[in-house]
């Protein structure tokens, strides 16, 4: 499948502000799954400073400095990007023994190899270590079951207990602050699944992109109906292991497994 997806963010000024910096992240990558066809930035006034670099992620990001007085400003990206499905195979590693895997033992730490993985397990400021976060995910955590099942039961979890409520938080809502009044925006509920998560020890991190609606039929797409949306990408050792695999054995870049 191929998407056109413009994005378009426009600041009103008043009174007009006389200098401005800016950090974007609009480039969608070039995954297994992803294709990056064309992209395209235009940036309204046309700014004095530009910088395009990479983070470590690999996510780009542009830099944009404004000397200028100005009482508006619009940057709008352009993307164009080819899609496919992801096939996974099933993963069953149970959650305890991905905990054990980023477990620091001393003893074994020369034997032990490196995952990069390792830091998404750590508290950040939006997903802080919290007694509320590990009591409230402990019930999908039972006994054995497979990291991804128990994932899943959580995201279902918060589906069911909490209110999507436009308004309901501010950008400076803490995800402890959503947990306690059950109620938020995606980004909340990501935020909230992320702490969650590390605080039963597994690697999680905050991913950003598009919500692809899909109209009635016979009904035209609405502008604006398909919006940024977050969600949460969860680490699972035993996949990724057989796409590390999966490289090394095929280095041109075409996965050998569905991954």
């Amino acid at each position: 499948m191929q998407l056109h997806i413009t994005h378009a963010t426009c600041y009103d000024y008043v009174p007009a502000v006389a200098m401005a910096q800016h950090m974007a992240y609009l480039k969608p990558p070039t995954t297994t799954h992803q294709q990056l066809l064309g992209y395209s930035l235009l940036i309204t006034p046309e700014p004095a400073q530009t910088q395009d670099t990479q983070d470590v992620f690999g996510n780009t990001r542009h830099y944009f400095a404004l000397q200028a007085s100005h009482s508006q400003f619009t940057v709008v990206a352009h993307s164009l990007v080819a899609t496919r499905p992801a096939s996974y195979p099933a993963s069953a590693m149970a959650w305890e023994a991905v905990r054990e895997r980023f477990c620091y033992h001393a003893q074994h730490l020369s034997q032990a190899p490196f995952d990069a993985a390792v830091e998404f397990v750590f508290a950040s400021p939006y997903a802080p270590h919290h007694a509320d976060f590990a009591a409230y995910a402990r019930p999908s955590f039972v006994p054995g079951v497979a990291l991804l099942w128990a994932a899943r039961d959580l995201m279902q979890r918060i589906h069911r207990d909490f209110t999507y409520e436009s308004q309901s938080t501010e950008v400076n809502t803490s995800a402890l602050q959503a947990l306690a009044q059950r109620k938020g925006v995606c980004q909340d509920f990501a935020h909230i699944m992320i702490a969650c998560l590390r605080a039963m020890g597994m690697p999680a991190r905050y991913v950003s992109g598009y919500l692809l609606t899909q109209p009635e039929p016979g009904q035209p797409r609405l502008v604006g109906s398909d919006a940024s949306h977050a969600w949460v990408s969860v680490y699972l050792p035993d996949l990724a292991d057989l796409a590390n695999l999966a490289e090394q054995t095929n280095p041109s870049g075409a996965p050998l497994v569905g991954l």
